[in-house]
């Protein structure tokens, strides 16, 4: 009994490449589908991954649920506001935790069990820089494209204390940063909210402040 995502697999990856599919800048499109579709190697660890070890989405299939669902985000704001760049927002949003394949070590049974020297010594944000840089390069992307993909990679979790060494410094960056933060805090509050009974609090989270959070009730269980 491993703790694995409730969505399929297969079906998260179609969403994933028909999302690709509508990205226009060539660039871009070539940059994605290089990896999420002709690296074979990097696609069957991103599909099995644990997006963390022990706070959200830390189960097989969770970096690619987390990222199909920051995506989707992002994609609503692209549309609430269109002069934001829908591209290079969703481009940021499939690459933001790909530095996570190296930084967490999995055991034989697939789930996240420590960290590398990797993930130790550079964290994801880092690696996932490294990462974009290195296949820019190969691929001859334009060096401000890759910058900015580069940027909104290193300020995704907002706040230096967060782990970023940068601000999000144009609207595409916020957005990332933003979506990044609040898929984490729902799971975290829908998964701590599983287990309590309609009218009852949860545990203290400390990924939460240490808010005790409180049951209201379920959507769909026919209570008025």
């Amino acid at each position: 009994y491993l703790p694995v995502s409730e969505n399929s697999t297969d079906d998260m990856y179609t969403q994933l490449v028909a999302m690709i599919g509508t990205v226009k800048n060539t660039y871009l499109n070539t940059l994605l589908k290089k990896l999420f579709m002709e690296d074979q190697e990097f696609l069957k660890s991103f599909e099995e991954h644990s997006a963390a070890k022990t706070v959200h989405h830390g189960f097989i299939g969770g970096l690619m649920e987390h990222t199909l669902s920051v995506a989707k985000m992002c994609d609503y704001f692209a549309g609430a506001y269109p002069m934001l760049n829908r591209d290079l927002l969703l481009t940021a949003a499939m690459f933001h935790d790909i530095g996570k394949l190296y930084e967490l070590q999995t055991g034989k049974l697939g789930l996240a069990t420590a960290y590398t020297p990797e993930g130790q010594l550079l964290g994801h944000i880092n690696i996932g820089i490294s990462l974009i840089h290195n296949a820019a390069d190969r691929l001859d992307i334009p060096e401000e494209t890759a910058m900015l993909l580069e940027h909104m990679l290193l300020s995704h979790h907002g706040q230096p204390e967060f782990g970023s060494p940068k601000f999000p410094m144009f609207p595409e960056a916020e957005v990332l940063s933003e979506c990044d933060l609040l898929d984490s805090r729902l799971f975290e509050m829908f998964d701590a909210l599983s287990t309590v009974s309609k009218g009852g609090f949860s545990d203290r989270l400390w990924a939460l402040d240490n808010r005790q959070l409180y049951q209201h009730g379920r959507k769909g269980s026919g209570e008025k």
